[in-house]
């Protein structure tokens, strides 16, 4: 689809970040199908797919897919999409709206850049 989230920043430091995304944790996952002619049911746990998340992460001219299911089981809060080198300049983070399911709701909060250091990734 065409709508997106987007969070941007001006890294002002080259070097190694991790990024965060902020899922609350009171979202509350329930997934609904259509059914007939304009009703709809309530998918229970046993039955629902994955929800999942699609994130680009852009830094130091590229982009990087980063994929995040959502689960009533799954930690939130500040939740890693991974760690990444930055060159100084505008960087950014684009939660998509492809989603895992037809009709998903995609979670957009917040978005951090954490400065761990300019040497090379942790192994």
């Amino acid at each position: 689809g065409d709508a997106k989230a987007e969070w941007s920043v001006d890294i002002e430091k080259a070097g190694y970040y991790e990024v965060f995304a902020y899922i609350p944790n009171r979202v509350m996952l329930q997934e609904f199908r259509r059914v007939g002619s304009g009703g709809v049911a309530f998918v229970t746990m046993g039955e629902r797919k994955p929800i999942m998340q699609y994130y680009i992460v852009r830094h130091d001219g590229k982009e990087s897919e980063v994929s995040m299911e959502i689960s009533d089981y799954v930690d939130r809060g500040w939740v890693s999409l991974g760690r990444f080198y930055f060159s100084s300049g505008e960087a950014s983070v684009v939660l998509t709206d492809q989603g895992s399911v037809d009709d998903q709701i995609i979670y957009a909060d917040a978005v951090k850049w954490v400065y761990e250091d300019n040497k090379t990734p942790k192994q």
